[in-house]
């Protein structure tokens, strides 16, 4: 069993900063990770997104070129190699992580740590081994999943969460989205880009409720503008799908 002075139990944006900053000012740190380092912000959430939006974006200014003059023909959008860009920008910046964490010294480990006592933890590897660590300071940073909400039964195929949908191996003809929040309106913006019909149904009366007034304004008329189609308190009850 190693005794540690810190132990974190998430390697995402909260896990592997604490990490470098424990070790850097003198502390022996246990970073674990069940998964990629960087977590969902890095892997499934702000990093793939802002790729694939970037990409969406410029791909929206090449269809508009024609009003500035600028004639641009035979372009069309080759969604794998979309998708092979942002997966490189991903392992780009896990594997730099990977590297700072070794560059100052903090041990790590890949598996699923449990509590077992106030200063004790048991990591289950992949393999099924186990490994005990004592920590005299244990930080539990083990972010977030998306929802699994009943009625929508997510198979991940017709009907996707936030993580799903990065793994689209095609760009579908049409594509509805359930809350009309950050991360919905985040989507909308991309796949419409990507030249998707895109509807974006929300339960309250407002897109982007915990916003500014105005900056929904904005947003709601640029959406708008954009062919985005919102529905506003839209409550979605039942989910049906067919071969259509």
């Amino acid at each position: 069993m190693s005794t540690f002075d810190v132990g974190i139990i998430g390697g995402g944006p909260g896990g592997y900063v604490a990490a470098i900053k424990a070790a850097q000012l003198g502390g022996k740190v246990c970073l674990i990770e069940k998964g990629e380092w960087g977590g969902t912000c890095l892997n499934r959430g702000c990093i793939p997104t802002k790729t694939l939006f970037a990409v969406a974006n410029l791909a929206t200014q090449v269809r508009d070129a024609a009003g500035f003059g600028l004639k641009i023909e035979g372009v069309g959008i080759d969604y794998p190699q979309v998708l092979a860009h942002k997966d490189a920008t991903v392992n780009q910046l896990t594997s730099g992580i990977a590297k700072l964490l070794k560059g100052n010294g903090v041990y790590t480990i890949h598996g699923i740590g449990v509590l077992t006592g106030r200063n004790a933890i048991e990591v289950t590897k992949a393999d099924g081994t186990k490994e005990q660590i004592t920590a005299n300071r244990i930080i539990i940073a083990t972010g977030s999943e998306p929802a699994n909400i009943p009625v929508f039964e997510i198979d991940e195929q017709q009907v996707l969460t936030t993580t799903g949908v990065l793994k689209l191996a095609a760009l579908p003809k049409s594509m509805i989205i359930a809350g009309g929040g950050v991360s919905g309106c985040e989507f909308a913006s991309i796949f419409n880009g990507f030249g998707c019909h895109v509807t974006v149904l929300e339960l309250l009366p407002t897109i982007l409720a915990t916003e500014d007034e105005q900056v929904v304004r904005q947003v709601r008329l640029f959406m708008k503008r954009k062919g985005i189609e919102i529905k506003t308190e839209a409550n979605v009850t039942k989910v049906e799908k067919s071969e259509s």
